[in-house]
């Protein structure tokens, strides 16, 4: 053994151990982040809260005539939080009644809720079977209300089933199909229980039929209404429309008996020898 060794036996130092490196964030930071989550729960407090946030005044905007039913629609509590009002519920509230066919419900900030509809308009007017009023019907063909005098302008109509969609869709075709100028002419406008429409043009009876293959139907009757001799015109199968010189009191009762008019009313077949003469004449295929 060596004199004057001093490591033998002697303990060793504990290593260090090693510090984990927080970064220092600093105060600026902080105070920006403590701004943005407290910023939006101050305004929330604000809207709430501040009485100049609150609903002092419902804009309804509307025709003139419809606004005491857009009011009484959708009323809304005045003093409530602007941000507190259902937007959704009163925009419901509002098509609930059929009178109006769109509505736009928004906050006017800081104190007005803006409520905006869009009454239905009408193109006919439904004789109620039941009662001296008429029930309006609009170019969607809903029947939205009853009302004791028919507005200016919209016709009036008869319908054996006034309820039945298909009558009210034959007769919005039948007003949208014909223009201006025509519908001017219109008079006794029903539609039977087969949803079959009749009308009467000018002097000429118009046998429409349904709401199929309206626009062709128009163009027919604008052809054939102004012809000399027709005082009726069939354009329920409008690709062979009949005409006849001479009125109905009575619109066929049967589709056979349709068709035999038809038949009997083709112009180009020669007649029979062994038939009589009548002083009707027969219809004629145009």
């Amino acid at each position: 053994m060596r004199s004057g060794s001093t490591t033998a036996g002697a303990p060793r130092r504990p290593r260090p151990t090693p510090r984990l490196w927080v970064p220092r964030i600093p105060a600026r930071v902080l105070g920006i982040v403590a701004l943005v989550v407290a910023v939006p729960g101050l305004l929330a407090a604000v809207l709430w809260l501040a009485p100049f946030f609150r609903v002092s005044e419902v804009d309804y905007r509307t025709t003139p005539d419809r606004a005491s039913a857009l009011a009484a629609s959708a009323p809304v509590e005045k003093g409530r939080p602007l941000v507190e009002v259902d937007t959704r519920a009163v925009h419901d509230a509002v098509l609930a009644n059929p009178v109006f066919r769109a509505a736009d419900v928004s906050r006017s900030w800081p104190s007005t809720l803006v409520v905006e509809a869009t009454p239905r308009t009408p193109v006919v007017a439904l004789q109620e079977r039941e009662a001296p009023t008429f029930r309006l019907v609009d170019a969607e063909g809903v029947a939205y209300d009853s009302v004791a005098e028919v507005p200016d302008g919209v016709l009036t109509a008869r319908a054996d089933a006034p309820e039945d969609p298909g009558a009210l869709r034959t007769l919005v075709a039948f007003v949208g199909a014909l223009d201006p100028g025509l519908l001017s002419q219109v008079r006794d406008l029903n539609v039977d229980d087969r949803g079959r429409l009749t009308a009467s043009l000018s002097r000429v009876e118009i046998d429409w039929g349904t709401a199929e293959d309206s626009a062709l139907k128009a163009a027919v009757v604008r052809d054939l209404v102004g012809r000399a001799g027709v005082a009726r015109v069939d354009v329920s199968v409008p690709m062979e429309p009949v005409t006849s010189a001479t009125r109905r009191s009575s619109p066929p009762t049967s589709g056979a008996a349709r068709e035999t008019s038809r038949a009997g009313g083709d112009a180009s077949r020669p007649s029979s020898p062994s038939s009589t003469s009548s002083p009707t004449p027969s219809p004629t295929r145009s």
